[in-house]
């Protein structure tokens, strides 16, 4: 990450740095507001998750078609899509256990989706496959329904179609976080 020096901070007087170019991450707050439990390299792994649907929930949040793009069609499965994420966007080797206790709880997660029909869908968030033995070129596939994934990435829109009650925060400060809090702090409309 590209970082430019600041001065110091206004409390403790100590050198900080912001990235130079600053990646937004656009959500729903359907998931900003969701309830769940996870350690902080799970909270990071998850903002991963979304800030890989950046281009389909920017597409969506014009009123495009998302559907096109080749995450949506590069899995071998027609119901899911795959998203790969690189280790080191989330933690260092060392923490693999601590990363792959969060995998395991989120694979447990359970998703709430309204469907047309009037009925609520159950569904698991994710199915994840990730090494063996982690270096800092490992990569963490993950799997999603599509329908889930729809419930990430669509933004609800007013009666003129403008985007209503979502999220946007900077991706680079949620994953230096060392605490869960900060990554809520963002803008909400």
């Amino acid at each position: 990450m590209d970082t430019a020096e600041v001065t110091s901070t206004k409390k403790r007087k100590k050198p900080s740095s912001l990235p130079i170019k600053i990646d937004y991450v656009v959500q729903p707050n359907r998931w900003t507001d969701a309830r769940y439990e996870t350690s902080l390299i799970g909270q990071k792994l998850l903002n991963a998750i979304i800030f890989n649907l950046q281009d389909a929930i920017q597409i969506s949040f014009n009123n495009k078609d998302y559907t096109q793009l080749t995450l949506w069609k590069d899995c071998n499965s027609s119901s899911k899509i795959n998203i790969k994420i690189p280790l080191r966007d989330i933690s260092i080797p060392q923490h693999y256990d601590r990363l792959k206790s969060a995998l395991k709880s989120m694979v447990g997660y359970v998703v709430e989706i309204p469907t047309e029909k009037k009925t609520i869908r159950l569904d698991n968030l994710l199915t994840a496959e990730i090494p063996e033995t982690p270096n800092y070129s490992s990569v963490i596939d993950i799997y999603m329904e599509k329908h889930v994934a729809k419930w990430l990435i669509e933004i609800e829109k007013d009666s003129s179609g403008h985007p209503i009650q979502w999220t946007r925060f900077m991706y680079q400060v949620a994953q230096s976080a060392t605490t869960k809090r900060l990554f809520k702090i963002g803008i909400r409309n």
